[in-house]
């Protein structure tokens, strides 16, 4: 999985063990999300198509029925590590993992455990909010990602492959860009590398604040290193 799902999948676990109900405003209202009426919506799963299909479903009620007889192991022990690991995936730009996704579900998390918003965790990732934002007269638009690594990157290959010279000032200006966003820390991906000792030397798509030391003279060398270490044993690369 990608590193941003792990933050989500981390966090609806959290969610869901604690299902917290937010009110609503009566002018305020999902119907538009049930395209058959509120009122016709079925709720669940049922017993139907493959046997792939009833075998999950038939394992999604076995699962329902341990949590409500309480036969639930290691569920205090998972929520604390999930308590500990969440606030942890916040970066330096006070987003997580520059997805709005895993951002909006950790402050869920975040809130469920009590946090006020003036604690710093909260409050800086509702300050990072405002970087998804754009605000409008009358309706403010949440964007999902914001990718300027990715854009820029994007941007000089094309400009190399309409014709434009090398040595041209917008090159040089945007390979200096490039090579201060290159992550050099070890974070989540090390751990079941096949060589996590080797200097990282990855680039995210967001506006990442991980990198604290200067690597600009082996960029190229490290970026080779980190992608041979991070082949799966199938020869797959991960997304992110």
């Amino acid at each position: 999985m990608a590193c941003w799902v792990h933050e989500c999948v981390v966090s609806l676990m959290i969610i869901c063990d604690k299902k917290p109900v937010f009110k609503l405003k009566p002018e305020m209202s999902f119907d538009e999300l049930y395209a058959e009426g509120r009122k016709n919506v079925r709720f669940g799963f049922t017993f139907g198509g493959s046997w792939t299909d009833k075998l999950f479903v038939g394992i999604e009620y076995t699962f329902e029925v341990m949590e409500k007889m309480g036969l639930v192991p290691f569920r205090r022990w998972g929520l604390k590590e999930a308590e500990r690991w969440v606030p942890k995936r916040q970066e330096d730009s006070e987003e997580f993992l520059g997805y709005y996704p895993p951002m909006f579900y950790a402050m869920v998390c975040i809130k469920i455990w009590g946090y006020d918003v003036t604690h710093p965790v909260l409050h800086r990732a509702l300050s990072g909010l405002v970087m998804f934002s754009i605000e409008r007269k009358e309706h403010c638009v949440v964007q999902s990602i914001v990718s300027p690594v990715w854009d820029t990157a994007l941007l000089v290959r094309a400009l190399v492959e309409s014709g434009l010279l090398p040595d041209h000032p917008a090159f040089c200006k945007a390979g200096e860009w490039l090579l201060e966003k290159q992550i050099t820390k070890h974070i989540d991906w090390s751990y079941k590398s096949k060589a996590g000792y080797l200097p990282p030397g990855r680039w995210a798509f967001q506006f990442f604040k991980l990198n604290k030391e200067e690597f600009k003279n082996g960029a190229i060398a490290c970026v080779v290193d980190w992608i041979n270490t991070m082949q799966s044993n199938i020869g797959r690369q991960p997304m992110t």
